[in-house]
């Protein structure tokens, strides 16, 4: 599967992403204008009032449009803008032209980084069990001190 990738011109790669990217935005967009009509029912506007929604929304208001292309460096807070975006009604020509450098810096870096990754893990498929199993470990301790020490850092700042 890397070589299928390597053989690919970088500049194809890059367009790919970036449409793929574009839809996925664009419909993330489209989900929240529609959880605000009422249309897709409560479970989805349920999805508004989360915390991590409201994480968006505050970013919204402290910095402006600023955040849609930002957003889309940051994992787990791209969804949540865009959602945010079509919740708070924000014109699409708005949304749009600010949603397009994200994209474009989201496809540029998962063509690069992304490429990379992809291609340590399948290069660590092929290495022995030892390895695999030494590299999960590694792996499953790291999320789980993650995991741990966001449980027991504060909610609130004090203060």
């Amino acid at each position: 599967m890397l070589e299928w990738i390597d053989d690919q011109p970088f500049g194809l790669l890059v367009a790919l992403l970036f449409c793929w990217i574009f839809v996925r935005a664009n419909t993330i967009y489209a989900v929240g204008r529609a959880a605000t009509s009422g249309r897709l029912g409560a479970r989805v506007t349920a999805v508004t009032q989360r915390p991590g929604m409201q994480r968006a929304q505050a970013g919204f208001n402290r910095v402006g449009l600023a955040i849609v292309p930002v957003s889309f460096l940051m994992a787990g807070l791209t969804f949540a803008t865009q959602l945010t975006a079509g919740v708070m009604r924000l014109p699409w020509p708005r949304y749009l032209l600010a949603m397009i450098p994200g994209c474009i810096a989201w496809s540029v870096l998962t063509a690069t980084v992304g490429t990379l990754a992809l291609g340590a893990v399948l290069r660590l498929w092929d290495a022995p069990l030892g390895v695999r199993i030494a590299v999960a470990t590694v792996v499953a301790a790291a999320i789980a001190a993650y995991v741990v020490r966001r449980r027991r850092a504060p909610s609130e700042p004090a203060g």
